[in-house]
């Protein structure tokens, strides 16, 4: 489980910058039509202008005004809802999910003020195995070793406890 950590203001503010466009339903946020609308064209070594095909002049074209639509899902009280229920101290069994998750399975990144692509590289970088912890040997089958019984108590003498 990933947790993104960033006030709630922020939160609010990504939320409601979302559109959708409803041709293919994808959604885009605030960051990804600011780079379509700031791209500059390809260039070779010359400086010239290279000339796109028209699938991917229209995969990187800027959207229009009237090209995108705002979800029902992403309105400022929807968002405001959800931030107070996840605030809330009604929610102990959550609570008590995530305190008993190891460290490895709960990450919390702190996320204020990074573009989506910076908060994947952060959230990328944290999932990675740690490369200094020592790793748990491999389990090895003992020809001949017996069941597990017999190995706990083999040469122990009952009577001296």
């Amino acid at each position: 489980m990933i947790e993104l950590l960033e006030p709630n203001d922020e939160t609010k503010f990504r939320a409601t910058e979302l559109f959708q466009n409803p041709i293919d339903g994808a959604t885009y946020s605030k960051w990804q039509r600011d780079m379509r609308a700031n791209r500059k064209k390809p260039v070779d070594e010359d400086g010239n202008e290279i000339e796109e095909d028209e699938e991917t002049a229209a995969m990187f074209k800027p959207f229009g005004r009237l090209d995108l639509v705002t979800r029902v899902c992403d309105n400022e009280q929807y968002i405001e809802n959800e931030i107070v229920q996840y605030d809330s101290p009604e929610r102990p069994d959550f609570d008590d999910w995530i305190v008993n998750m190891h460290n490895s399975t709960f990450i919390k990144v702190p996320v204020a003020g990074l573009v989506p692509d910076e908060v994947a590289d952060s959230v990328i970088y944290r999932m990675k195995p740690n490369t200094t912890d020592p790793t748990t040997p491999v389990a090895k089958i003992i020809e001949g070793g017996g069941d597990f019984a017999s190995l706990l108590t083999t040469d122990v003498n009952v009577d001296e406890g």
